[in-house]
């Protein structure tokens, strides 16, 4: 059974955006979420990029296994983690300059990966780029649409792409 993610479109203000997080076997918790970029909250671009990806050790599979966002799970190598980082960071305009085509976004990952002394995501090419935008552009859509005090509810590890539509639920405090 998969961990849910239900991220919260709170009120007004920074840090009113929250994910509950239930794991199968551990503790249900919540956590304020990253302020948004290019209207997409940035854990939930994560979210995409990882999904995307196949990068089940980034972000969200540290969540999942019991990790904090600031605390991650025993000896894991971070590899995935950054590379998610600067795929996310690239394709939303986080703290780097916008780039124009996909060509110009793989570059950017690349160049970033080598700074930071970490190998490329597997399969980071232009077609890979393009469909992330599409998905990220498609997320923030829903994100955006999404009236306050209700959730987009998701899953770690995703579902199969057939599984389906996602709808918007509403979502009270736990009980």
């Amino acid at each position: 059974m998969p961990t849910t993610l239900a991220f919260v479109r709170g009120g007004e203000g920074e840090g009113a955006d929250r994910v509950y997080v239930t794991r199968v076997d551990g503790p249900e918790e919540s956590f304020r979420i990253w302020p948004s970029v290019a209207g997409l909250p940035h854990d939930l671009a994560h979210l995409v990029v990882e999904t995307g990806m196949g990068l089940v050790l980034g972000f969200w599979g540290l969540v999942a296994a019991g990790g904090r966002p600031t605390a991650p799970v025993g000896d894991h190598d971070p590899t995935q983690l950054l590379q998610a980082e600067i795929v996310v960071n690239v394709l939303t305009g986080y703290g780097s300059q916008d780039h124009t085509t996909d060509a110009d976004r793989t570059a950017a990952v690349t160049a970033a990966c080598q700074a930071a002394a970490v190998i490329p995501p597997p399969g980071v090419d232009e077609a890979t780029i393009a469909r992330l935008r599409a998905a990220l552009t498609e997320e923030a859509t829903a994100w955006v649409s999404l009236p306050r005090g209700t959730a987009l509810c998701r899953r770690w590890p995703p579902p199969a792409p057939d599984a389906g539509p996602r709808e918007p639920h509403e979502w009270g405090p736990p009980s």
